[in-house]
Parts: structure tokens; C-alpha cells; sequence
């Protein structure tokens, strides 16, 4: 009976270290792109995002550039950072990012991460909209028939 409530001790422990280690890679890697943003290092700031099709790096570059709203610094950056899914490659978590500027002075949603080269990153469509630029829409153009 002790050696198997010792077993159990012993792969709780386990399993709750490698869980903590994880969420910190995350909680790292994403306070790392809030420090990019924050820092005005838009071209790096892209380089470590996922899911850039809908963007150029330059068209990115030049919204953010319009952009008044920052994360913000220290304590307020990110707070409530919960994971609530992983695997091997993607990751869900749900946290508070605090932003300066015109706007909301913070963001709650749920985040999704993937994985690439051992580092977790953010999708670029959630620094847009945390940003809160827009994408500018080109006009249609019309061909009159005769």
C-alpha cells in the first residue's frame, strides 16, 4: 500500500513539473513578443509570429506603425495566463495582456500558439487586432462594357 501511494507521489510530481515547465516556455515566449511589439521591432516582431499570409512584412510594418496602442510594461503585461490545451505543436491559453494607448487597457480572450523550432508563437491576426488596426481594403475597380 505505501509503495503504491509512493509511485503515484512520485508521477504526480512528475507530471506537474513538466506541466509548469511548459507554461512557463509559453508565458516566456509570449512576453517576448509583447517586448517586440512594445519596443517598436516590427520586423522581428513578424519574423516570430505565425499565420502571415494575410500580411506582407512591410504592409504589417506600416499598421503598426499607424498604431497608438502598446502592450504594456512589467506587471500589467500579461496576467491570468492559464494553459488550456497543448500538444507536441499547438497551444491553447487564456490570459490578461495589458495594452497602453488609445483603446482598451487590456485584453482577456483565449490564445492559440504553435510551436515552431522549440519556441511558441503568437498568430499575427491577434497582435492586428490587439492593435486595433485595419487593414486598409483597396477599391473595386469596374469595368464599364459597352
Amino acid at each position: 500500500m505505501l509503495y503504491k501511494k509512493l509511485i503515484f507521489s512520485l508521477l504526480f510530481i512528475l507530471m506537474t513539473a513538466t506541466y509548469s515547465f511548459s507554461a512557463t516556455g509559453q508565458k516566456t515566449s509570449v512576453a517576448e513578443t509583447m517586448d517586440l511589439w512594445r519596443g517598436e521591432k516590427y520586423s522581428e516582431l513578424y519574423d516570430n509570429l505565425t499565420d502571415r499570409k494575410t500580411l506582407s512584412k512591410e504592409e504589417f510594418i506600416s499598421l503598426m506603425r499607424t498604431s497608438s496602442v502598446k502592450p504594456a510594461c512589467c506587471h500589467r503585461q500579461i496576467k491570468s495566463f492559464e494553459v488550456l490545451k497543448e500538444s507536441s505543436k499547438a497551444s491553447e491559453v487564456y490570459m490578461t495582456i495589458g495594452l497602453d494607448g488609445v483603446g482598451k487597457d487590456s485584453v482577456t480572450k483565449e490564445f492559440k500558439l504553435k510551436k515552431i523550432n522549440d519556441r511558441w508563437a503568437m498568430k499575427l491576426n491577434d497582435i492586428v487586432k490587439m492593435a486595433e488596426v485595419r487593414k486598409i481594403k483597396k477599391p473595386h475597380r469596374y469595368r464599364i462594357t459597352r
